[in-house]
C-alpha cells in the first residue's frame, strides 16, 4: 500500500465482500474526505506487523483484543498546547480506578454459572430462541465468550439429534464438528445482544464478535458463502449491538420535559427506548438472560461527574427503588434494571462487589432481591482478587424470579482448584436468611449461638454507649503536627521545611497514624491547633480578633495557609471562619470523657482505653473511631467485651474484608454487639460489672508496666501475671453470658473464621 486513496480503494473493495459497515464510507464522509500523508499511514501499518511488532495480530484471540480496546474506552485524546497530544482517561473512569477488563476465565465462569440450568436438556430449537444481553456490554468481552458458549451447546445438541446436513455443520479431518458460516451468523443475529452507553464501545463489540465469527473460516469457504448466497460474508449488527444509556428510557422526558430541547443533553445521557429498539421485548417480557460485569461508581461520583442522571434514579415516580439510601452504587442500578428486562422464566449472572451484603447503603438492594427477584446462588470471593491490581472485593450473583426455599452459596477458597474447574460444593441458606437486613453466612450452629446471646438479656452497644469519628479537620496536615522541639509555652515543629512555632495552650495532644496493641496505655505523638474554646455546653471558635491577640505565633501559622484552608467545604455554621475545622462532630465528645479507641482496620480486636484527653481525626472510614459510655456503665466493661474473642467474631462475621486479612470495626459492625445488662440497683449485677472493671484496669496497669521493664526476667514475670489476668477477665465474660468452651470452639471453627483465602 503506497498512500491513503489506495488504502480506500482497499475498504471498498472490502466493502463489497464483508458488508457489516466495517469498511463503509457512505456515512462516513469525513474519513473519505481527509488527506492523510502517505509517510503516516504506511508508518502506522508497519508498526503492526514483523519486524517493527513483535505481535501477530492475526493469531491473538479476539477476547485478547477485546479487553485490549477496552482499556481505551474510558479514555479520549486531547492537544494539550500546540504540539503535544495526549490520552486520558475520562474523569468518571479515572475516579473509579480506571477500565478494568473482566479476567476470560472469569467471564466464563458468569456464563456457565448463569446459562447452565438455563441450557440443560434444551433442543437446538429451543437455544435458537433464546435471547441474551450484556446491558453494558464495554469492549464485548462477555458477548465473546457468550458466542462461544452457545455455540459449544448448539453444536452439541446438533450432535445429540442426529443433524447430518452440511448446510448447518460440517465435520473436519480431526473428528471435530464446526458450524458453517451462515449458520453462525443466524446465531449471532438471533441470540446476542449488547448495549452500552458509549458509542465507541458499540463498534468495539461488533468488531470483536466478527472476529469471533471468522474463526476457522479460510479465502475459500469465504468465497463459497459469496457463490452460494449471494450475500456479504459479516451481517450487519446494528439491530444487535446498540448504543445507548441502558439506565435512562424514554421515562426521562416525562421527569425532564425540558430535555427533548436539550441536544447536548441528550448527547450525554443517551436516553435508551428498550422495547422500540427490541421489538421482542415485548412479545416474549423480556431477555432469556443477562450477563455482565456492571460498573461500579460510588454515588459520590455520580453527582459529581454524572449529576444529568443522578436526579432521575433517585426520583420517586421515575427512579429506582435501589438508590433509596443516602449512599448507593452505579452497580446497584444495574442489577435492578437488569430484573426488570429479564423474562419471568429469566436469569441475572454478575459479578458485583460483595460490599453490599453488609452495608449500610445496600439495604435497599438486599430487600429488592428478597422481595422483587430471587436469588438462586452466590459464589463469594471475600478478599481473594478477581480483578489484577485492583482491590475490589466481589462475588458472583445469580438472580432470577423462581420462588425457592433455599439459597445456595459458596465462599471461594482458590479460584483454581474450585472456580475454574468447575468444583463448586455449594452449601444451602433459608431464604428467610435474605432480607433487608445485613446477609452474614454464618453456619447454623454459629447463629444460633449468636441468636442464643442476643436473646439473653441483652441490649444493643449503641444504645448505652456513643461510637463515635474523630475530629474533622479537612486539612490535617495543616493543623496537626509532630513537635521537633518545645519551650515552657511553645511548640516548634517543621512543615515543608519551614520551622514554625505555635503556643501550647491553642494545642490538644493527639494520635496520628499511630499503632497500637489491645489493653496498651498510649502516649500522643502529635499536637493539634484547637481553635476553640469549650464551654459547659459547646464549643466556640475563636473570635479573630482575640485568636490574633491570645495566639499570634498560631494565627500566623495559619495565615500562611489560609487560601488552602478557605478552599475547604465547612459544614455546621452559618458564618464560618476560615480557620475553624471542616465538620464540628466531636468537638465536644471527647472533652473530659473516658473513652476507648480502636482502628478502624485491624486483624484483631484492638481497643484501648483512654482518660486523659487524647484527641484523632477521622470520619467513617477511620483510621480511629471511639466509644463514650452515656449510660452508668464504664467503658472498661465494654472493653471487656469487646476483647473477647467470641464478640470479635461477632465483629467478624459481618464485617467488610480486605486484603492482608484485615476487616473493619466501623461503627456499623459495632454498635449491634449485645451487651449484658446491668441492674445497678442489684448488689449482685453491680458487682459483676465491677468486678470485670477490676480485673481490666489490672489488666491495662500491668500491661504499661510491662511495656516499660527493660529486665527481662521481670518482663518474664509480668506476662505470666498479664495472662492469668486475661484468663481471669476471660471466664468472667464467659459467666455473665452463660458462655462455654464448646460454644466458642463452635464459632471460632466456623468457615468463616477459618478460611484461608488464596490471591489469584
Amino acid at each position: 500500500m503506497k498512500d491513503y486513496n489506495e488504502l480506500k480503494e482497499i475498504f471498498n473493495v472490502s466493502y463489497k465482500k464483508y458488508n457489516s459497515g466495517l469498511f463503509d464510507f457512505i456515512e462516513d464522509h469525513f474519513s473519505l474526505n481527509i488527506n492523510l500523508k502517505s509517510e503516516i499511514l504506511i508508518g502506522i501499518f508497519n508498526e503492526l506487523y514483523y519486524p517493527e511488532s513483535p505481535y501477530n495480530f492475526a493469531i491473538i484471540d479476539p477476547a485478547i483484543l477485546s479487553q485490549i480496546y477496552e482499556r481505551y474506552l474510558g479514555s479520549k485524546i486531547i492537544i494539550n498546547g500546540s504540539t503535544e497530544i495526549l490520552i486520558v482517561e475520562e474523569p468518571e473512569i479515572a475516579v473509579s480506578s480506571g477500565v478494568v477488563p473482566t479476567p476470560k476465565t472469569m467471564v466464563q465462569n458468569i456464563i456457565r454459572e448463569t446459562l447452565e440450568n438455563l441450557l440443560t436438556n434444551k433442543t437446538s430449537n429451543d437455544i435458537k430462541l433464546l435471547k441474551i444481553a450484556d446491558i453494558c456490554c464495554g469492549s464485548g468481552t462477555f458477548l465473546i465468550s457468550l458466542y462461544d458458549y452457545l455455540i459449544e451447546k448448539i453444536v452439541s445438541a446438533f450432535i445429540a439429534e442426529g443433524i447430518n446436513d452440511d448446510e448447518i455443520m460440517y465435520r473436519t479431518f480431526d473428528g471435530t464438528f464446526h458450524l458453517t458460516l451462515k449458520t453462525k451468523q443466524e446465531f449471532l443475529l438471533e441470540n446476542i445482544y449488547g448495549v452500552d452507553v458509549n458509542p465507541y464501545a458499540v463498534e468495539v463489540t461488533k468488531f470483536s464478535l466478527f472476529l469471533k465469527l471468522l474463526e476457522n473460516e479460510n479465502e475459500a469457504s469465504l468465497n463459497n458463502f459469496l457463490l452460494k448466497y449471494n450475500q456479504k460474508v459479516l451481517p450487519v449488527l446494528d439491530d444487535n449491538i446498540k448504543n445507548g444509556n441502558s439506565l435512562i428510557d424514554e421515562k426521562y422526558f416525562d421527569f425532564n420535559p425540558m430535555a427533548l430541547d436539550d441536544n447536548e443533553l441528550l448527547f450525554k445521557i443517551r436516553p435508551f427506548n428498550w422495547t422500540n429498539e427490541f421489538p421482542f421485548l415485548s412479545k416474549n417480557m423480556g431477555f432469556d438472560a443477562i450477563i455482565g460485569n456492571p460498573p461500579y461508581v460510588r454515588i459520590q461520583n455520580m453527582v459529581k461527574y454524572m449529576a444529568e442522571g443522578i436526579g432521575y434514579y433517585k426520583d420517586k415516580q421515575f427512579g429506582y427503588s435501589v438508590s433509596k439510601a443516602d449512599s448507593f452504587d452505579k452497580y446497584y442500578l444495574f442489577i435492578e434494571r437488569a430484573i426488570s428486562l429479564i423474562k419471568p422464566t429469566g436469569i441475572v449472572g454478575y459479578i458485583v462487589p460483595n460490599k453490599f451484603f453488609i452495608a449500610r447503603g445496600g439495604k435497599a438492594l438486599r430487600l429488592l432481591l428478597a422481595t422483587n427477584a430471587s436469588v438462586d446462588k452466590i459464589i463469594h470471593f471475600g478478599v481473594t482478587q478477581v480483578f489484577p491490581n485492583r482491590s475490589t472485593y466481589t462475588a458472583i450473583i445469580i438472580i432470577d424470579k423462581v420462588p425457592r426455599e433455599n439459597i445456595k452459596f459458596i465462599r471461594i477458597k482458590n479460584i483454581q482448584n474450585e472456580l475454574r474447574a468447575g468444583n463448586l460444593n455449594y452449601i444451602e441458606y433459608s431464604k428467610t436468611f435474605f432480607s433487608e437486613n445485613p446477609w452474614i453466612f454464618l453456619s447454623k450452629n454459629t447463629r444460633t449461638i449468636f441468636d442464643r446471646i442476643n436473646n439473653s438479656n441483652t441490649i444493643k452497644l449503641n444504645k448505652i454507649a456513643n461510637i463515635t469519628v474523630g475530629l474533622q479537620t479537612s486539612k490535617d496536615e495543616i493543623y496537626i503536627f509532630t513537635v521537633a522541639s518545645q519551650t515552657e509555652t511553645t511548640f516548634k515543629f517543621i512543615k515543608k521545611g519551614i520551622e514554625y512555632e505555635v503556643e501550647k495552650d491553642i494545642c490538644k495532644p493527639c494520635l496520628l497514624d499511630l499503632s497500637f496493641e489491645e489493653f496498651d496505655t498510649v502516649q500522643p505523638n502529635a499536637q493539634m491547633i484547637f481553635p476553640y474554646v469549650l464551654t459547659s455546653e459547646n464549643a466556640q471558635v475563636l473570635d479573630e480578633i482575640y485568636f490574633e491577640k491570645k495566639y499570634p505565633l498560631a494565627w500566623c501559622y495559619l495565615n500562611t495557609f489560609k487560601v488552602d484552608l478557605s478552599k475547604r467545604s465547612i459544614n455546621g455554621s452559618k458564618n464560618p471562619k476560615w480557620y475553624q475545622f471542616g465538620r464540628s462532630q466531636s468537638l465536644m465528645k471527647f472533652h473530659n470523657n473516658e473513652k476507648l479507641i480502636w482502628p478502624v482496620l485491624s486483624t484483631h480486636s484492638n481497643y484501648i482505653f483512654d482518660n486523659n484527653n487524647l484527641q484523632f481525626t477521622g470520619g467513617g472510614n477511620g483510621p480511629y473511631y471511639s466509644l463514650i459510655c452515656i449510660e452508668d456503665y464504664s467503658p472498661l466493661y465494654f472493653l471487656a467485651i469487646l476483647s473477647h474473642p467470641l464478640f470479635e467474631a461477632m465483629v467478624k462475621s459481618g464485617a467488610s474484608e480486605f486484603r492482608g486479612s484485615y476487616y473493619s470495626h466501623g461503627k456499623q459492625f459495632i454498635e449491634n454487639i449485645p451487651i449484658k445488662k446491668i441492674n445497678f440497683s442489684n448488689p449482685l449485677d453491680k458487682k459483676d460489672h465491677d468486678d470485670i472493671v477490676t480485673v481490666v484496669k489490672s489488666i491495662i496497669t500491668t500491661k504499661n508496666l510491662y511495656n516499660n521493664t527493660h529486665i527481662n526476667s521481670n518482663k518474664n514475670i509480668l506476662q505470666r501475671k498479664l495472662s492469668l489476668l486475661q484468663k481471669k477477665l476471660y471466664h468472667a465474660v464467659n459467666k455473665i453470658y452463660d458462655i462455654d468452651e464448646n460454644d466458642i470452639k463452635t464459632v471460632l471453627t466456623d468457615e468463616i473464621f477459618t478460611t484461608d483465602l488464596n490471591e489469584i
